[in-house]
């Protein structure tokens, strides 16, 4: 499972552009900081966006802890910024 894992971060680092944010899952999310997870946000990818809403939403209705998530942080975050720019 960790070489999986390991191969998908490869994959993305090494082709950032063409890049499938469908072969992301939440293992891959957890080991980007709160700034790179934005800076992917911020590509409006609807896989990717919907990973981490569906991530979100998991964490929520299994009454995990939410604070100091860089996930759940930076979702909000980006969230907000996107809203205040279309104001």
């Amino acid at each position: 499972m960790e070489q999986y894992e390991s191969e998908i971060l490869w994959k993305y680092i090494l082709n950032q552009e063409n890049f499938d944010y469908s072969e992301f899952t939440e293992n891959e999310l957890e080991k980007f900081s709160k700034i790179r997870i934005k800076n992917l946000l911020e590509k409006n990818n609807k896989k990717l966006i919907k990973l981490v809403r569906e991530y979100i939403f998991s964490k929520i209705k299994n009454n995990d802890n939410i604070s100091n998530n860089s996930i759940v942080e930076a979702y909000f975050e980006w969230e907000s910024e996107k809203n205040e720019a279309t104001e």
